[in-house]
């Protein structure tokens, strides 16, 4: 008996069963909700300002606000390895990536002022055209989610897997990112008042 419990322990991954102490678990809890509420402040700074101290408004965006955007979704997997729950981080994940979708489609639907050549009075007038943009948003985050608990998934220990899940969603969330991005980009082609060629 002792030795089939063992061999069935040994078949868990290891990134499921070692995790730290609550106080870990809660901080892997917060980091990803904290990282995003981050790049939104920062963006919203920078959409604010001409420049934040030293840099300009392009290179503090590259520096600041996207590095904390490509951190969260590894963060958000990592709660797998610091609490062994992979449920409570496929729900963090799943909460975030609705959090960006609704995020995208409210600040859409209340700054575009115009859907082909008629005025957008009302912000209801735009929610169901740019709801494809915010749906893409938030898949692409969810997918990159994905890619991270994969990572967690596959096992070891410390600083490795926490590395090897950041590296993987951030490169996740740039591909799936583009994707959205041709989603954007289509959208509003879609949405021109201007004369065919």
């Amino acid at each position: 008996m002792i030795v089939a419990s063992h061999t069935a322990e040994s078949m868990v991954p290891s990134s499921g069963r070692e995790h730290g102490s609550p106080a870990t678990a809660t901080a892997s809890l917060l980091a990803a909700p904290i990282l995003l509420a981050a790049a939104v402040i920062a963006t919203v700074v920078d959409d604010a300002a001409v420049a934040v101290g030293p840099l300009d408004r392009v290179a503090f965006w590259w520096l600041v606000v996207a590095p904390l955007i490509l951190l969260t979704p590894g963060a958000a997997a990592l709660t797998w390895q610091a609490t062994g729950r992979r449920e409570l981080a496929s729900r963090l994940i799943a909460g975030l990536s609705l959090a960006i979708g609704l995020g995208f489609e409210v600040i859409l639907a209340l700054t575009v002022t115009q859907i082909g050549c008629t005025p957008v009075h009302d912000p209801l007038q735009a929610a169901a055209p740019m709801l494809p943009i915010a749906v893409a948003a938030g898949v692409a985050f969810g997918l990159a989610g994905i890619v991270g608990m994969v990572s967690v998934g596959v096992g070891g220990r410390g600083l490795v897997v926490a590395l090897r899940t950041i590296v993987a969603a951030a490169i996740g969330l740039t591909l799936f990112g583009l994707a959205a991005i041709f989603v954007f980009a289509a959208t509003f082609a879609g949405m021109s008042c201007a004369a065919p060629q």
